[in-house]
């Protein structure tokens, strides 16, 4: 490990804090916090808005992220001010003595408890709105003899989703068999906000390529002044976004997934007919 073990967090280099969020069991985050050149000093100032913005979408990993940080700063001799993220165990007598600080803690705790509420809702609707469509394909396929085609949720229950209505496989100078295209109609969700890196492996879990998401990038084709145009995605782009953002335009977007030419591979699925979710 580095230096973050020995040295003060306000000393910490942005690798240093590379190795804490790893040590502490915080993984997969090595490459926003690079980006984003989190040193000790920002670290110190993190706050849920700030660990939001890193792509930590979970409430509970960011309140384990901010405890964390608390008692780092503590042990530092780091100021805790009023406007520091104060886990409930903390709270005790020297507390009580600071008003502002007490204060600012209610609110946080006030704020916490009611994000909690209000996804425990959204879960709740989501359940009863998925049952509901689960009923309906169950009617609609025992009339037409189809087998219904299932849905994945978004990654977070507070996102605004879209379903894929239908989905079909390209693969170069190559006809797919019946039973190929059978597999291949599917449908899944995406929340506006989710970028490229979250809806990839997704993308691939659904169609079952047991691959490495990195070796696949996104593209949308759309129709501008009669031309086809097609664009790759980067990984912070927000797929959803733009393909409303094209949709409005009236230029008919189309999301497809390519394996790199690297990887040697020239099958590429076709994602069409998008509309909002419920």
């Amino acid at each position: 490990m580095g230096d973050f073990k020995t040295s003060n967090i306000i000393s910490w280099s942005v690798q240093d804090v590379v190795e804490w969020f790893n040590f502490n069991g915080f993984t997969g985050h090595d490459q926003k916090i690079i980006e984003n050149e989190i040193d000790g000093e920002a670290l110190s100032l993190m706050k849920n808005e700030s660990l939001i913005d890193l792509g930590i979408p979970y409430l509970g990993t960011r309140l384990l992220l901010l405890k964390k940080i608390y008692h780092i700063k503590k042990a530092h001799q780091v100021r805790i001010d009023s406007n520091s993220y104060i886990p409930e165990t903390a709270v005790g007598e020297s507390l009580l003595n600071n008003i502002d600080i007490y204060k600012k803690y209610l609110e946080q705790e006030n704020i916490i408890n009611g994000l909690v509420y209000e996804i425990d809702k959204i879960n709740m609707k989501a359940t009863d709105i998925k049952d509901s469509d689960s009923k309906t394909l169950n009617t609609k396929s025992s009339k037409n003899n189809i087998k219904p085609k299932k849905s994945i949720n978004a990654l977070n229950p507070k996102d605004i989703t879209i379903t894929t209505s239908k989905v079909k496989s390209e693969q170069t100078n190559t006809k797919s068999s019946p039973t190929s295209d059978s597999n291949t109609f599917k449908s899944f969700k995406i929340g506006t906000d989710e970028p490229c890196y979250k809806v990839l492996p997704h993308a691939l879990k659904k169609y079952n390529i047991d691959d490495d998401w990195r070796n696949y990038t996104l593209t949308i084709r759309s129709i501008k002044q009669g031309k086809k145009v097609e664009k790759s995605l980067k990984l912070d782009d927000k797929p959803l976004m733009i393909f409303q953002q094209l949709k409005e335009k009236g230029e008919k977007p189309v999301f497809v997934l390519k394996k790199n030419k690297s990887a040697n591979q020239d099958k590429k699925l076709q994602i069409e007919n998008i509309s909002p979710g419920p």
